[in-house]
């Protein structure tokens, strides 16, 4: 399962994403080009609205900030 993860991390927070799913495929960029995305199952942080066009394969998208609206 690839898992996108765009907000800022550092190692503690790498650590945490890594035991809480171990069988994960991880990718931390904070600007994933369209390539990355369209594999993305999990994106952890969010993209712009006009990127979701390109997530084919995407099951969950947890935003990392409050006012979901245009993502609906």
């Amino acid at each position: 399962m690839k898992i996108v993860v765009t907000i800022p991390v550092d190692k503690k927070h790498i650590e945490l994403f890594e035991a809480a799913c171990p069988g994960g495929e991880y990718v931390f960029d904070r600007k994933p080009d369209d390539e990355l995305l369209c594999e993305a199952e999990i994106i952890v942080g969010g993209v712009p609205t006009d990127k979701l066009r390109v997530c084919k394969k995407l099951k969950f998208l947890q935003l990392s900030m409050a006012g979901s609206d245009a993502y609906a």
